[in-house]
């Protein structure tokens, strides 16, 4: 189930997290087709704070994709 879906810029990138304990949100080849960013393992609310921090250094999709992964 995904809970939360928070637009980063108008027409650029929709940001994919879930609320449960043992969500996960994982990409698909639908999902970055139509630009979602996913939060991986990350809960919702971990996922936000990573987001903040990365939209201070960059606005580009797939380096924040790569956060997400790495972290």
């Amino acid at each position: 189930m995904l809970a939360r879906c928070l637009q980063i810029r108008p027409k650029s990138a929709d940001f994919l997290a879930s609320r449960s304990i043992a969500g996960r949100v994982v990409m698909t080849p639908r999902k970055d087709e139509q630009g979602f960013i996913v939060s991986d393992n990350l809960m919702s609310q971990k996922a936000r704070i990573l987001l903040m921090l990365g939209l201070t250094t960059t606005v580009n999709r797939n380096e924040l994709q790569e956060m997400f992964y790495h972290f």
